[in-house]
């Protein structure tokens, strides 16, 4: 009677999603207490295919946890059907299947997830390829999930081998995951092809001819890539900033130093050069002083209080400090702070998070009192006591260990 009525309760929730946790509480229950099959009685209730996967994907984990491992593999079993002959081939259904799949291969064994990653294969034969890699359609899903278990990434090959034509971000997924299968001729030819294109397959091959060890094939293949554009495959910021990463990969650093030097905007080749002075300090080649020096001097030239520019300046601050320069990038510090002074106080805090996110991997304690002398003097100036708080909230949130809080708190009693 008791779990009728908690269930009853569960059921009442409109949205599959509010339910979905107060059952698989109620599986754990039912596994408790040495009833597994009640659990699995509640999924032939959901009447929407995919909201029945993803019940059965956690009523199963919630069973398996507790060491009803059978009737887990049972919930598992029906969610994969109702996934895969209930749903229509998209990237939510594809999605519940990999994560049935990681599900089976953590508790029953690779054998069986293998078993239900070819299933979510064998269904992509159906959908189209999207025009590049992000999350959020069929093939993005399990390019995102192929790393996670070794074994998978040749199924996921075979897939794209099978198409008759590939979108440039897709050749070189393919050509990736052979460089990673050892298929080296593979790779190289699809380079060759890719450079042989127009300049987002040129920027796709140059990459690839990075991995393959061709540095001065990569640089030609740059050349060519040039024009303004996000690079059509995984990369961070400008097209620019991805040749210089693939570059320094290989310690290619003359080649990359070149690159971020030629990069016109100020901005990233401010970062452009941080990046490869951070090389120079632990593989040595260029003075990274001097690098530092000269990203911090970029970074100068596109001065505004703009999210690419601030990035640019906490990158020119960090690679000061890492070549040693600690006082200098103390005071570069400071003039970022005082750049970012007028900006009104949603947006200053913002800012100045952002810049001490960027600054935080560095582990220096010494760029710590600039920021934080700047929190003060913006609480300070407030009047309002609710804007204060908003900013000294965020300020909270942003320090770790929370001993600081405390020693700053008792400093500045007044907050």
């Amino acid at each position: 009677a008791a779990w009728d009525a908690a269930a009853a309760r569960a059921w009442a929730c409109p949205d599959p999603r509010d339910r979905r946790g107060p059952l698989r509480a109620l599986a754990g229950t039912a596994a408790a207490a040495g009833q597994p099959d009640w659990a699995l009685d509640l999924l032939p209730q959901e009447a929407d295919p995919l909201a029945r996967a993803r019940l059965g994907l956690g009523i199963g984990e919630a069973l398996a946890l507790r060491g009803a491992v059978d009737a887990a593999a049972a919930a598992w079993t029906a969610a994969a059907d109702a996934a895969d002959r209930g749903c229509p081939v998209d990237a939510g259904s594809t999605l519940a299947l990999i994560e049935l799949a990681d599900a089976r291969h953590a508790h029953l064994g690779p054998a069986l997830g293998e078993l239900t990653w070819d299933r979510a294969l064998r269904r992509a034969a159906e959908a189209p390829l999207p025009s590049d890699l992000r999350r959020g359609s069929v093939f993005g899903e399990l390019w995102s999930a192929a790393p996670r278990v070794p074994g998978r990434a040749a199924g996921l090959r075979r897939a794209l081998r099978a198409r008759p034509s590939l979108p440039v971000p897709w050749a070189w997924a393919l050509a990736t995951l052979e460089l990673d299968a050892g298929l080296r001729g593979r790779a190289a030819r699809a380079a060759d092809a890719l450079a042989a294109g127009d300049a987002d397959a040129a920027a796709a091959a140059a990459l690839l001819r990075c991995r393959l060890g061709d540095v001065p094939g990569a640089v030609a293949a740059i050349a060519r890539a040039q024009p303004s554009g996000s690079p059509p495959m995984p990369g961070r910021g400008p097209r620019e900033l991805t040749f210089v990463d693939a570059l320094l990969e290989v310690g290619a650093s003359v080649e990359a130093l070149w690159l971020a030097r030629a990069t016109p905007d100020p901005a990233p080749r401010a970062l452009a050069l941080a990046r490869v002075a951070a090389w120079a300090v632990g593989h040595g080649g260029a003075d990274p002083r001097a690098l530092a020096l000269e990203a911090f001097d970029a970074a100068a030239t596109g001065a505004g209080a703009q999210p690419a520019s601030l990035e640019a300046a906490a990158a020119a601050i960090g690679a000061l400090w890492r070549a040693g320069e600690a006082p200098l990038a103390r005071h570069a510090l400071e003039g970022v702070l005082a750049r970012v002074h007028p900006l009104p106080p949603p947006l200053w805090g913002i800012a100045i998070l952002g810049i001490g996110r960027a600054l935080a991997p560095l582990g220096a304690a010494g760029l710590r009192g600039p920021l934080d002398r700047a929190w003060g003097e913006r609480l300070a100036e407030m009047a309002d006591p609710v804007g204060r708080l908003e900013l000294l909230l965020s300020w909270l949130g942003a320090q770790a260990p929370p001993a600081d809080v405390v020693t700053w708190l008792d400093i500045r009693p007044e907050l």
